[in-house]
């Protein structure tokens, strides 16, 4: 029978598999025959990295289509890369309002605890409609002529 091997070791065979990748990425698939892991293994890994190793380390965790996870501090590549995860988290947050709290609301009015979510989720989806835009192009242009201080 397989040994279980711990979270901090496959986080730390990805992270190391990574930073020997730099300045490239490496695809999910690519991490497996690496590392030897398997893919669940891999994402076993990687969530490790997202919820440890990344802050302890100061090495940023990115995935894109094009380069797959990497370990990178460019700021242009962390800003899409936070764009993408702060937009999709935003619609995310929205469908849930539109597709099931609002539709209840509808279903069974009056219940108390559905104006509450509903102001904890407008507020959630203002502010990652915010740092979404925060991340967009347009807003970073607008920031440098502006002459606002930092």
């Amino acid at each position: 029978m397989a040994r279980r091997i711990p979270s901090h070791v496959k986080g730390e065979r990805v992270r190391m598999a990574l930073l020997d990748a730099q300045p490239d990425g490496l695809s999910a698939k690519r991490l497996s025959d690496v590392t030897g892991l398997s893919p669940s293994q891999v994402r076993a890994g990687l969530a490790e990295i997202r919820e440890e190793a990344a802050l302890a380390n100061s090495e940023p965790l990115i995935w894109s289509r094009a380069r797959g996870y990497q370990i990178s501090v460019d700021p242009d590549l962390i800003r899409v890369y936070t764009g993408s995860v702060t937009g999709t988290s935003h619609k995310r947050v929205v469908r849930l309002m539109k597709g099931t709290v609002l539709p209840f609301a509808q279903v069974v009015p009056g219940g108390p605890w559905v104006d509450l979510a509903m102001a904890q989720l407008n507020a959630a989806a203002a502010s990652l409609q915010m740092a979404s835009d925060v991340t967009a192009d347009d807003f970073r242009q607008r920031s440098r002529t502006a002459g606002v201080a930092r």
